[in-house]
């Protein structure tokens, strides 16, 4: 090395035994070390079955270094067979969870713990934490739900949507309800569903007509049934009869649609 090159990067460059033309941008990114990168989840916001397409989706961003669930410990049981995360039990207060996570976020950024930071939620809480970190340098991925806000989206250098998950809790079959039975009909109701099928007009028969017939054919009146007049008697049978007040002409009709007889008794 010439006393002219000393203390020149030429010269330090030579001196280590290879020229400028290697310290190519290929050749820097080939020795350089792979992000330091920290997935902070909102155990309260994402569930547990996402464990694995998070890890697996992380990694694509540099070494997971860091890998914590924040949360209420009551409500992350599954997170807690979830094989390689740290749970963080963030109490019980209002929105603890997405402050706890908020602080460390910036804690592990501030300390130079990590490069990059993975904030797994569909909260657009974090859409402030997001804007902060990508404006101070570090890269900030989002990732959750299709649900997740537009502005924690954006808010993000890149946001990854975790897929849909199918919902697995227990929930109840329903019973089947057999079809709703028509109801029994007594000899009377059968005499009378007999006299609206034969002499019945549209379907109908007037209440005077068949309190006649009642009487001429079958020797029956309502009193013998408990009922003043017919009228009542077919008012308390709402299940087999509807029953029409026409002015000065009630009627009645079959609400259900019985067989019809093949002759009148």
């Amino acid at each position: 090395m010439g006393p002219q090159s000393r203390g020149t990067l030429p010269g330090i460059v030579d001196g280590l035994g290879f020229g400028m033309t290697d310290l190519s941008p290929l050749s820097v990114l080939s020795v350089s070390k792979r992000p330091r990168v920290a997935v902070l989840v909102d155990g309260e916001n994402i569930r547990a079955e996402h464990a694995g397409k998070i890890i697996s989706k992380s990694l694509a961003f540099g070494d997971l270094m860091v890998r914590r669930v924040y949360g209420n410990m009551g409500n992350l049981k599954k997170w807690q067979d979830a094989p390689g995360f740290r749970l963080i039990h963030s109490g019980s207060g209002k929105n603890a969870t997405d402050i706890l996570l908020a602080v460390e976020a910036m804690s592990l950024v501030l300390t130079k713990q990590v490069d990059a930071v993975v904030i797994v939620s569909s909260d657009r809480d974090f859409t402030h934490l997001a804007t902060n970190l990508r404006e101070s340098g570090h890269l900030v991925v989002g990732m959750g739900e299709s649900k997740a806000s537009e502005a924690f989206r954006k808010a993000c250098v890149r946001f990854e949507i975790l897929p849909e998950m199918a919902v697995v809790d227990a929930v109840p079959k329903a019973i089947a309800v057999p079809p709703k039975a028509l109801p029994q009909r007594s000899e009377l109701d059968c005499h009378i569903r007999d006299l609206i099928h034969s002499v019945g007009i549209g379907g109908s028969i007037g209440i005077a007509k068949l309190g006649s017939l009642m009487r001429q054919k079958h020797n029956k009146v309502s009193a013998d049934y408990g009922s003043a007049t017919w009228s009542s008697y077919l008012r308390k049978c709402p299940d087999i009869y509807d029953f029409a007040a026409n002015a000065g002409n009630p009627s009645v009709r079959l609400k259900h649609p019985y067989p019809q007889p093949h002759s009148v008794p």
